[in-house]
């Protein structure tokens, strides 16, 4: 399983799961180019730094997200709840 399928599969599990594996490590910056997450719950997800270019996150749940220095460029976000994501 290649790095970019594992971050997809850790992320699609929660954002509990997710947060936990990047505090175990801190030194990974995940990628999730052109990922497909649309209707996905990520709330409170730490999405810090995380390249998600081009990903389709239409209605996703990402409410208070942690998107500091993500790349978000192309990214589809028609409909995605933002409430106090920074």
């Amino acid at each position: 399983m290649d790095s970019g399928t594992l971050h997809v599969e850790i992320l699609a599990s929660g954002a509990d799961r997710w947060n936990a594996w990047r505090g175990q490590h801190p030194e990974t910056v995940p990628t999730l180019q052109g990922v497909a997450l649309a209707n996905v719950d990520l709330a409170w997800a730490d999405l810090r730094g995380v390249n998600l270019s081009g990903a389709d996150l239409r209605e996703a749940q990402l409410n208070g997200v942690n998107l500091r220095e993500a790349s978000l460029a192309g990214a589809d976000l028609r409909g995605a709840d933002l409430t106090d994501a920074t």
